[in-house]
C-alpha cells in the first residue's frame, strides 16, 4: 500500500470522502489527479528523511495517531476545512486552508522543519 516517488511535486493526489458517494466522486476525479484513494501511505525520496524516504500517511480524515507517528512520519488530511489545529507532524492539507491551491512537498517539509518528534 505504499509507493516511492522521486518527483512528487509534479503530481496531484486526491483522498476521497463519502459526502457525495465514493464511486461517483472517485470517477469524476480520476482524470484530474494521479490517483483517488481513501487511505494511502506515500514514501517520498528525500535525503533529509530517515533512510532517505519520508513516509506520509494520507487520508481525507484527520488521525490522532498514524503509522510511525512517533518515528517522524507525517499525516496530511482535509475533511475539517481548517477547523482543527495542526498537531505534531499532522496538517490539514485541504486547498481551502492554502489559498485554494494544492500544497507542495517542500511547503509541508518547511512547515514541519521546526518540530521535534516526541518519543
Amino acid at each position: 500500500m505504499s509507493e516511492s516517488l522521486s518527483s512528487p511535486s509534479s503530481r496531484l493526489w486526491f483522498t476521497s470522502d463519502h459526502h457525495f458517494g465514493h464511486d461517483k466522486t472517485a470517477d469524476r476525479m480520476k482524470e484530474s489527479f494521479g490517483w483517488v484513494k481513501d487511505y494511502y501511505e506515500l514514501k517520498v525520496e528525500d535525503a533529509d528523511a530517515p533512510s532517505g524516504k519520508q513516509l506520509i500517511v494520507l487520508c481525507h480524515y484527520a488521525f490522532r495517531v498514524w503509522r510511525n507517528a512517533y518515528h517522524g512520519s507525517w499525516h496530511l488530511y482535509g475533511h475539517s476545512h481548517g477547523s482543527l489545529p495542526d498537531a505534531g507532524y499532522s496538517m490539514d492539507a485541504g486547498v481551502d486552508c492554502h489559498d485554494f491551491s494544492p500544497i507542495s512537498y517542500e511547503q509541508v517539509k518547511t512547515a514541519f522543519a521546526c518540530l521535534q518528534v516526541v518519543k
